[in-house]
């Protein structure tokens, strides 16, 4: 008998449950495991597109999310100024 609750046969590969190699790659990161996780069970379980579909929403909150998280650029004369102002410091 299947067990559908605890070892669905779409959660596995070669013997292999997603969630285990999920959990391997991005222990610490949420929104690749769930982007990853429908690439890995993409048309074993419905639809294939919409799995691709669910990837690429879950990719692009990736995107969003390191983009908020990056440090904004100082542009070249704030640089220039900064460095003015060590060189004044110095004397």
């Amino acid at each position: 008998m299947v067990d559908m609750v605890n070892k669905p046969p779409h959660y596995l590969v070669n013997g292999y449950e997603t969630k285990d190699i999920l959990l391997a790659y991005f222990p610490n990161d949420p929104i690749m495991f769930t982007a990853a996780q429908y690439i890995l069970r993409a048309g074993r379980k419905g639809d294939i597109h919409m799995d691709i579909d669910k990837c690429i929403f879950w990719l692009q909150e990736k995107k969003k999310a390191l983009k908020e998280s990056e440090p904004e650029a100082i542009n070249p004369p704030e640089i220039a100024a900064q460095l003015q102002r060590i060189e004044m410091i110095d004397d």
